[in-house]
């Protein structure tokens, strides 16, 4: 086994149960050493217990992998489309979960949303491993994660793509937020 062969392949980021499928063959001690001696020897990284990484690994892709099933969504995608302004250098997701962690200084939000939600295709740009939101279905995680949550620019959205969105998260009250927030920009 020659642990560097995932360096053939386009992913950068790789759970242990991941790398236990590439080489299924060997043992899980035999994988385990194998791992040790790439990071020993900076071939790998560890970025923390069960996910490694290529040294020029996708911050986006490992954004995914820590929690599954996750996706980009919230403030990252907002920011990146106009939406809001507000300077944050955090990869915000939505998962089953909350949760706040930091890995090479670099920190990764988890916000917990409706499994339901999480896991409908609808509104999900997927790009290899990793996947984001549509600035719409961005718009709508925000408005359902955050109690109070103000937009610098509405523009962007289609509003039309918020109206095939809002039936997923079967809420009355993301429809009232939806309403409230129509009528203050016309």
């Amino acid at each position: 086994m020659n642990i560097l062969e995932i360096y053939k392949i386009d992913q950068t980021v790789f759970t242990s149960q991941e790398l236990l499928q590439f080489f299924p063959g060997d043992a899980p001690q035999q994988l385990n050493n194998a791992l040790h001696y790439a990071v020993k020897t900076g071939k790998l990284k560890r970025l923390r217990r069960g996910v490694y990484a290529k040294n020029n690994y996708a911050v986006n892709e490992l954004a995914n992998s820590i929690y599954i099933p996750s996706y980009i969504s919230l403030e990252t995608v907002l920011r990146t489309h106009g939406i809001i302004f507000q300077t944050d250098t955090s990869i915000q997701s939505v998962s089953y979960l909350s949760r706040d962690i930091v890995i090479e200084e670099l920190r990764f939000v988890y916000r917990k949303i409706k499994y339901s939600i999480l896991t409908n295709p609808k509104g999900l740009i997927v790009n290899g491993r990793e996947t984001v939101a549509s600035p719409e279905r961005a718009l709508l995680d925000s408005l359902m994660v955050f109690k109070n949550y103000h937009f610098d620019n509405l523009a962007p959205i289609d509003w039309s793509l918020v109206d095939d969105l809002i039936p997923i998260y079967q809420s009355k009250i993301l429809i009232r937020k939806i309403t409230k927030l129509r009528k203050d920009i016309n």
